[in-house]
């Protein structure tokens, strides 16, 4: 199978997951597992005429507010073909019969926890460390130019070692915005007062060992669209 075929058969699987996979959760809804004598023969298709047709696929198109084309629905009829005996669509309706099987109660929550250790497994503890700067870092060089264009490594690095603040570094930013930002017109808001702010926070933090983190310091800018108090989120 060349590329083009196979991004025509992913294009179909898209389609065909868009119409199955979008209504399992109304059928799921519809009744537990008690409601199927024998899911073998009494699944979500009994009753129905189970072979899938272009008007099958117009009618469910209304389910969704889609509209395909014929053209559309071919592809998407074709991939039961191209996948084998089975077909793409008996392989969805086997999995949405699987997962109706399956009974969930209502008040069941969502994961809000995610732990990927296996219960009742139990797992060493480790002795190793994580090194933020394993190799030597350059020495701070004399131009403002070249602070900027560092890598944040190199500039948390430099703070470390006392060989720059984070209100000198902020100022050689905010120095870049006044310079370029007209031309560059890639600012909307610029808060040169808090920033100055929070690097003499940082700044402070560092003094007395509390130090938050290899980005402690560092400037740093946000998209507009973030909310923050008292700062107007906009559209750009």
């Amino acid at each position: 199978m060349n590329n083009d075929e196979q991004t025509l058969l992913n294009r179909r699987k898209v389609l065909t997951a868009a119409l199955l996979g979008g209504g399992s959760m109304t059928l799921a809804a519809c009744g537990s597992p008690g409601d199927a004598s024998d899911p073998a023969t009494d699944g979500i298709w009994a009753g129905f005429d189970e072979k899938i047709t272009e008007r099958t696929l117009a009618e469910a198109e209304k389910l969704f507010g889609l509209a395909f084309s014929e053209a559309e629905r071919r592809q998407i009829l074709g991939g039961a073909i191209e996948e084998g005996d089975d077909g793409f669509f008996a392989q969805q309706i086997a999995s949405l019969e699987k997962r109706r099987q399956q009974y969930i109660p209502i008040t069941l929550q969502p994961a809000c926890h995610f732990d990927p250790r296996l219960p009742g497994v139990g797992y060493p503890d480790q002795a190793d460390s994580l090194a933020l700067f394993p190799e030597e870092i350059a020495a701070i060089p004399d131009d403002a130019e070249s602070i900027a264009f560092a890598s944040v490594k190199q500039q948390a690095r430099w703070m470390t070692t006392g060989q720059i603040s984070s209100r000198e570094l902020t100022e050689i930013y905010l120095s870049r915005i006044e310079t370029y930002g007209d031309k560059l017109e890639c600012f909307v808001t610029v808060t040169a007062d808090l920033a100055r702010q929070q690097a003499d926070q940082a700044d402070r933090e560092r003094a007395t060992g509390q130090v938050r983190g290899p980005l402690h310091g560092i400037p740093y800018g946000v998209k507009d669209l973030l909310d923050t108090a008292d700062i107007r989120t906009t559209w750009g």
